[in-house]
Parts: structure tokens; sequence; C-alpha cells
């Protein structure tokens, strides 16, 4: 590909260096930023800027009246600017340059000779051969552009479309539209190439988070372009290119970072211009309902797995039944599951027949699709809810009752099934598969739903007391007291945890005095059964012969309260039988204290006559 630009020579002279060889002077002095914006457009001069800001060209070589280098696209591009006489030639191997297109290659080697320096639109203006001199905010344009003749107006137009190739490529799609002849979509197949493209965004060849969002923005552009051409009334063309689009879409998850969710988006637009442009070509159908499967079993994106029922009307009756027989003869390749099977690696095909089903056979046939899944639980939750769906309770109560007898774990049957009993108004039976359900495993939102369960029986008053009993029984103790007769943990069976009495000072001398006030006026056979002990917060030994013996150092151990680890003085707890239930431990310690004051009160001496 050869571009010629004619320029002024104006009085131009060549530099020589030491060694007597030409340099470039009379190259850039007829090249600038302003005159690649001109041919370029200004959307591939920002692409070849930022080319050349972050190191794509490479391999410069300058001589005289020509440079060339290697800039790197999708692929390695020789790319070649010379003044020849009075012009500029401008070559690159691209695809853009395969069609005589000013691409950004050129730009990135351009800016490497002149610098990135952005150019003023004015100048941008009047680089270009035939361009208008007026700055477009300065005057009306429609008012202007109403008063210019026919002739003018062409020419504007003509140097416009030599300048952007978009516009050219919209004038293009016009003409043809008007002529009745088919566009010429080289152009555009070459800017859906370069959109897809990920050299440019990094060596490696991956689309990181940083460069998602202006990969994103060029191929939602393209999108809109191929849009275009459908509403010039190219339908057949456009789908042709919406399905390379999606293509490609598809093999971008293998090499963009989609962290912002932007495949999604683009795939569904590009989804979306591929139906209505068929809705208008009308392209063949069976060819397009293989077309359709293939996508939904192998590709990435799920973006057709439920594509049937948006295609139907397209795809006719003919369509329709190549699909079905192309789709149950990959059906017939998957084996049916009973309980406990392995069902890997048929999600595609299983989503395909039941839509298909629901599309044209009704329940019945969805029955025949689903029920070839019986290896879980959650495949008979699925049977059930689809015969609800279709208003069937009966054929619903039918296939949760069998899988909550291949599966009586699954507590999503055992809800199905206590529901549809209450929609019928068999409340005892409604009532006994809510039963069950707490018993196997009791929280409040069950509790609320077998009391509902059991007044629409009229059996709450009954139901209420083996209720709230399995709720006790079935109580955490992680975080509780249980109080033994143990006095520490060296002990087997000596299960106490540190009282709340150690928990603040003013506590911890409460318990103090209590404690060792009831250790001695309780009776020896109170005293622990271990060799250690007891020791109260203030290091006394606690017991009926507290004064024999030196007081061991207090037995201190690591609660596991909160994310700190806290150190608390262990003290011994009165012992209660086992078969009594436990109580809270705030309501356990003000008991004690109750007691060990009224014992005090009866043992020690009025204040005023206390020794000061």
């Amino acid at each position: 590909m050869t571009i010629t630009v004619p320029v002024d020579a104006g009085d131009a002279t060549v530099a020589t260096d030491d060694a007597g060889g030409e340099q470039d002077a009379q190259l850039t002095e007829v090249l600038d930023g302003a005159l690649l914006a001109a041919y370029a457009g200004w959307l591939i001069y920002e692409r070849g800027v930022d080319y050349a800001t972050h190191g794509h060209v490479t391999h410069l070589q300058i001589g005289g009246h020509r440079a060339t280098a290697v800039v790197q696209g999708t692929r390695p591009y020789d790319v070649t600017i010379e003044r020849v006489g009075s012009t500029l030639t401008f070559d690159c191997t691209c695809p853009m340059g395969a069609i005589d297109e000013f691409c950004k290659h050129l730009v990135a080697l351009g800016v490497e000779l002149v610098g990135d320096d952005e150019p003023d639109v004015a100048d941008v203006a009047r680089a270009g051969p035939d361009a208008p001199r007026v700055d477009p905010d300065a005057i009306d344009l429609d008012a202007w552009l109403a008063d210019q003749p026919a002739d003018r107006l062409r020419e504007l137009l003509t140097a416009e479309a030599a300048r952007d190739p978009d516009v050219r490529r919209r004038l293009s799609v016009v003409a043809a539209a008007d002529t009745g002849e088919s566009p010429e979509l080289s152009s555009l197949r070459a800017r859906i190439t370069d959109a897809f493209a990920v050299g440019h965004h990094h060596s490696y060849r991956y689309i990181e988070y940083r460069d998602a969002y202006a990969w994103a923005h060029d191929v939602e552009a393209v999108i809109d372009a191929v849009d275009e051409l459908l509403a010039a009334g190219f339908a057949a063309e456009t789908v042709a290119l919406a399905e390379t689009m999606l293509a490609e879409l598809n093999d971008s998850v293998n090499y963009v970072d989609d962290s912002d969710g932007h495949l999604d988006g683009l795939f569904e637009s590009a989804a979306d211009l591929h139906l209505r442009a068929c809705e208008q070509a009308r392209p063949d159908p069976v060819a397009l309902a293989g077309r359709l499967l293939d996508w939904a079993l192998s590709w990435e994106l799920d973006g057709f797995l439920y594509a049937v029922g948006d295609y139907a009307e397209v795809l006719g009756s003919a369509g329709l039944a190549a699909y079905r027989q192309l789709a149950e003869q990959r059906w017939a390749q998957i084996p049916a599951l009973g309980p406990g099977d392995d069902h890997h690696d048929r999600f595609a095909i299983t989503t395909v027949m039941e839509h298909l089903a629901e599309t044209t056979g009704g329940l019945d046939a969805l029955l025949e699709v689903m029920q070839r899944n019986q290896a879980s639980g959650h495949a008979f939750v699925r049977i059930a809810t689809a015969c609800r769906d279709h208003d069937r309770d009966d054929l619903a109560l039918d296939w949760a009752q069998r899988g909550h007898q291949a599966f009586p774990g699954e507590s999503r049957l055992t809800e199905l099934i206590g529901d549809i009993h209450a929609d019928h108004g068999r409340h005892d039976e409604a009532l006994a598969a809510e039963r069950e359900l707490f018993t196997g495993g009791p929280s409040l939102a069950r509790y609320h739903r077998l009391m509902r369960r059991a007044e629409a029986a009229g059996r709450w008053p009954t139901e209420r007391g083996p209720a709230t009993s399995n709720a006790r029984s079935n109580r955490p103790t992680t975080g509780r007291t249980t109080r033994s007769s143990g006095c520490c943990r060296s002990c087997g069976p000596c299960t106490t945890r540190p009282t709340a009495a150690t928990r603040s000072p003013r506590s911890s001398r409460a318990s103090a005095r209590v404690t060792s006030a009831a250790a001695t006026s309780s009776p020896a056979s109170t005293a622990p059964a271990c060799s250690r002990r007891p020791v109260s917060p203030t290091g006394h030994a606690v017991g009926p012969s507290a004064g024999t013996t030196a007081p061991p150092a207090p037995s201190r151990v690591r609660s596991p309260v909160g994310r700190r680890s806290r150190t608390h003085t262990l003290i011994p707890r009165q012992s209660v039988t086992e078969s009594e239930a436990p109580q809270p431990h705030f309501r356990g310690a003000l008991a004690d204290l109750g007691r060990h004051l009224v014992s005090l009160a009866g043992t020690r001496p009025p204040l005023r006559d206390r020794p000061q």
C-alpha cells in the first residue's frame, strides 16, 4: 500500500552531518502533527500517539528523505515514510494499509519523527488539501451549509472522506444503498480486526484491567458502525459481520481482564444486532439452526443457550425441526443419571434441551428431559418446581415425595411437600412436614413456620411444648457456663469457666470476699475432690483447711473471648446436679452472691464496731 500526499516543498534544504551524510531535515520540514491528524483523522491520530508513547515503534532508521520502522500492532508491521519531490509517500503492511487507509502505525512513526504535540483544529483544517478554512465554532454551521452550492458541499465531503475513514465508509454505505449495489466492506472488516487486536495494549497479548475500558470502547464503536450498515438496509452483510464480532468476543474471554464486566454487555449488543439482522435478511434457517446450536454448546459465553426462543420466528418450522434434530443427536449421547451418579459436563446440552422443550413441547416434553437427571436432591427440587410452575401440583407432590425418599436430608423437598399440602388445605400433612424440618434442624425461621402450620391446623397449643423442648435440647452450649463439682481445668471432668466477677476490679474484690467467706463457712464435704486447692482472685486458699498450708499460685488460663486473649483466675462454682438445666451465667453469680451476703450478715461485726 502506498499513500501519496502532496506537500509544499518550500525552501527546504538538505543538512549534512560530520561524515557528509544526509540527515532528515527535508522530511521533517514538510511533516508535522497537523498533517498527520488531517489525513488520519482524530481517532486514529490519538491511537498512533498512544503507540508511540508506549514504545511500539522499534528498529527506527532515518536517512535523508526516508524513515522506516517496525511498529508492533497485532503483529509487527513494516512502516515507511518517504519524501519524493513535492510529495510524501506513506506505506504500511497492516490490514488498513492494504486498502490504502491511513493507519495508526503511520501516525506512530510520524510522531516519532516530529514529536507528539497535539495540533490545533485550525492547523489540521489547513493541513489537508481543499479543506475548509473556517473555525466550526465561529459560525452557524447549519446556516452556512444551507448557503453552500452543491459543488462546494461535494468538495467538502470528498475532502473529509479522504481524511476520515469513518466518513468515507458511511458515505460508501449510503451510496451503495442508493444505487442498489453491495457496499465495499473491506475497510469495515479491517476496522473490526483492528478493534479486537490486543498487540498495542500489551506486549504479552493480554489486555490488562487498565486497558480494558479503552479496548471495550473501540469494540463498542465498531458494533455501532455495523449497526449503521443494517440501518442502511444491508441486512445480509450485517449478519456476516455480526457473527464475526460474536466469535471475536467469545475468544476475548481468554485475553481480556473483564473485572468490570464489559464482555457481557458487548456480547449482548452484538447478539441483538445479529438477531435484528436475521429478522430482516432471513438467512437459510437450517444453516442458521446449526450455527446457533454450535455456539450454545461450544462457546465460553453462554448468551446462546436460550437463543432458540428468540430465533423461533426466524427459524420457522424447518429451522426448529433442524435445531431439534441436531440437539437430540447430542442429547442421545448423554446417559441418564440415578441417585449418586456423576453429572458433570452436561449443563449446556441439558439447558438447551430444557429450553427447547419449554419452547415447543410444554410440560410433558420438559419432564421427559428433566427426569433423565435424578442424581441429586436438587434435581428433584427442579422437577417439582417445574411442575408447580405449570400448575400441576399433583405431579409436583409425587416428584417431591420420590426425591424425599431417595434424599431424605434434602430440606427443600420437605418444604415443597409442606407448601403443596398447605396450598390444598391439607394442614395436618403440612404440619407433619414442618415438624420434620424443625426436628431435624431447629431455627427461629422454622419455629415461625411450624407455628403458622400448627395454627392453621388448630394444633399449636399441643405443638408448642414439644417444639420448645426440642429447641432447648438442641441449644448450642458454646460460650455458656456448665457448672459442675470441679475446680479447675487440670481435672478430667472439671470444666469451670471464669466468672463475670473477674472482669473488673470492683467485681473481683467482691467475688474474692464472697468466695473467701463462703469457704470458711462451708462444710468439709463441699471441698473439691482434686488435689489442687482452689483459690480466690487475691491468691488466698479457699476450703475448710485454708490456714494449714501455704496457698498455691492462682491457676491462670487463656479465655477465647473475642479476638483478644485474656487471662482469668478460676473460681470454683457451687455444684449442681447434671440433670439441672444450665442457667445464664449472671443469674448464677447473683444467686451465689445473695447467699454469701446473707451468711456474712450473721458472722461479721457491725461496721461501727470494727477496728479502724
